[in-house]
């Protein structure tokens, strides 16, 4: 699939759980988030994929972030995504079921009043 522009993405909410490494520059972060049938998603990747303002090495963790993915197909309770960017879980997979709350625009909000 070909790549697409940052503005045709939508949020992928997750959790970054702690800093792997701090190299390569700047660093590689663990991030999960699950699937709609609750199976946890693992993903090792560089801060500045994910969220490098976010994913510092001063960084609380766990914390939100934001991951960028396209909706691939919708039902009333779940999206069909695939992850932005080449992000890919531990086991090689960018596509995933999630919760339709997972995908939500409304909450962007929530990074300005976390600490």
């Amino acid at each position: 699939m070909a790549e697409t522009e940052d503005s045709d993405l939508a949020p992928l909410w997750a959790t970054a759980t702690g800093r792997v490494s701090d190299e390569p520059f700047p660093g590689v972060v663990q991030v999960e988030f699950h699937e709609e049938d609750g199976t946890k998603v693992v993903i090792r990747e560089k801060a500045a994929v994910i969220d490098a303002a976010r994913c510092t090495p001063a960084a609380h963790y766990p914390r939100s972030v934001v991951l960028k993915c396209r909706i691939l197909a919708a039902t009333t309770r779940t999206y069909d995504v695939e992850l932005a960017h080449h992000v890919e879980d531990l086991h090689g997979r960018s596509r995933f079921t999630v919760h339709y709350e997972n995908v939500d625009l409304c909450r962007y909000d929530e990074l300005e009043f976390e600490d």
